[in-house]
């Protein structure tokens, strides 16, 4: 099916509205070379039975912009959906916390889109587990909050952010919560002007903290470096080491190691009680030896 060079405007039901809906198992989807206005959600994908799922879906060379009602972020797709394409748009979210793309797919490529404003280009809808999510080559100006948002829990399979522009905001890469990956790279990406910094999770993905120093440097999770801490972010590295405690150390010998020192205290303190002991008895002895001899 073909959604092309079509103007669509206003639609604004509360709880829908949409511009295009990929509904109830659709599959091979075009939407390109659209001009879409104050929708609540420009393009959707749903399925109302909760029976089937939508696939394959390909969403190219639009004009995307979004609303000011709730729950406006302009491309949508709850997590009943295989797989998402979204290329080469331009997509204009229209209050400072509203995303470009609201991803609840298992699947999805975000690429060469120019975002302005909103609060960022991605955030995770639900939690569908076992995904691959492709973040690269796109631009976001004058955004409030960052590339990329991690969803409240499930574990992906691989997250890609690479060679994105991000010239404002807060973070670059945000994990507030619990959602995890078995593969993360970050990398070649440029973020500048940010309130915070570059990537922060609250808590340990994979048993990997991953920070950046440099706003454009290559970072991998093998490579991974710790970003410079402002003050009020104490409070959630205090947290982290809290978490780290509850997994447990990853080596248990480095912990045997570091517990032989006290050990070894303790005997110390033992063996110089014991010598002491010893000390006060030849005292002792030696003070009733003394007497026996003034008694003869």
């Amino acid at each position: 099916m073909d959604v092309n060079n079509n103007e669509i405007y206003d639609c604004l039901k509360p709880g829908s509205g949409y511009g295009v809906n990929v509904a109830s198992g659709s599959a091979f989807v075009n939407i390109e070379q659209n001009h879409i206005e104050n929708c609540r959600h420009a393009i959707t994908g749903n399925s109302a039975e909760l029976k089937s799922l939508n696939r394959d879906v390909f969403i190219a060379d639009n004009t995307l912009i979004g609303a000011k009602i709730a729950g406006s972020c302009v491309v949508d797709a709850h997590p009943v959906t295989i797989n998402y394409i979204v290329t080469k748009n331009k997509i204009y979210p229209q209050l400072p916390y509203f995303f470009a793309f609201l991803d609840g797919t298992q699947y999805s490529e975000f690429t060469e889109n120019e975002v302005y404003g909103g609060y960022g280009a991605v955030v995770r809808r639900g939690n569908v587990n076992d995904g691959v999510h492709i973040i690269k080559d796109n631009i976001m100006d004058g955004i409030t909050g960052v590339t990329y948002q991690g969803g409240e829990n499930g574990i992906g399979d691989t997250l890609i952010i690479t060679n994105n522009v991000q010239n404002s905001g807060k973070y670059g890469v945000d994990f507030p919560s619990h959602e995890s990956f078995r593969n993360i790279i970050v990398s070649e990406n440029t973020f500048s002007d940010l309130s915070k910094q570059e990537v922060y999770q609250k808590f340990p993905i994979n048993k990997i903290n991953l920070k950046i120093s440099d706003a454009s440097v290559s970072v991998e999770k093998e490579k991974a470096v710790s970003a410079p801490v402002k003050e009020d972010e104490k409070e959630d590295e205090k947290e982290e080491e809290v978490a780290e405690a509850v997994l447990g150390p990853e080596n248990e010998d480095e912990v045997v190691e570091k517990t032989v020192p006290a050990t070894e205290k303790e005997e110390k303190v033992e063996t110089e009680a014991e010598t002491a002991t010893e000390k006060g008895e030849k005292v002792e002895t030696e003070a009733e030896t003394a007497t026996e001899k003034e008694e003869d």
